[in-house]
């Protein structure tokens, strides 16, 4: 069902979805997931409408989704640590919190790297997608990006 709505763009129906599937089974490494992931497209949602340059009410806000998106992803890993999807997923939204949080940028890009040295040891297609995933745009540059995908 969460799936479903969220094709549907109705995203906060389908975060609820998955919040009473995660009540009913803790364990479901994909329901939390998926849960980060939606926490990540109503972040790109916002940014979309508002740009980089946050006014503090919405960056609070931004930031607190970010978070919840990265406890998710957190979750999903402690489950199944072999999932490489959430590590990828999770090193993609640390390196977007970055553009934002400039205080923490460098311990982000560098929290994010480990997430996706990890996500390309458990299978080297992620080089591949980190090469194409718009997420990573700010880090092409970065010798440690390199090295991983290479």
């Amino acid at each position: 069902m969460g799936e479903v709505l969220s094709a549907l763009n109705r995203i906060d129906d389908a975060l609820k979805c998955y919040d009473k599937v995660i009540v009913l089974e803790k364990d479901s490494s994909d329901a939390w997931e998926n849960k980060g992931t939606l926490l990540r497209i109503k972040i790109q949602q916002i940014l979309t409408k508002v740009g980089i340059i946050l006014l503090p009410a919405t960056r609070n806000k931004v930031i607190k989704l970010f978070y919840d998106a990265e406890i998710a992803y957190n979750k999903a890993i402690e489950i199944d640590p072999g999932d490489g999807v959430s590590h990828f997923k999770r090193a993609a939204l640390l390196i977007e919190r970055s553009r934002i949080d400039n205080q923490n940028k460098e311990f982000l890009i560098n929290r994010g790297l480990v997430d996706l040295k990890r996500a390309v040891a458990i299978s080297s297609d992620y080089k591949k997608k980190a090469m194409s995933d718009s997420s990573f745009e700010l880090i092409f540059g970065n010798q440690k990006f390199r090295n991983i995908v290479a």
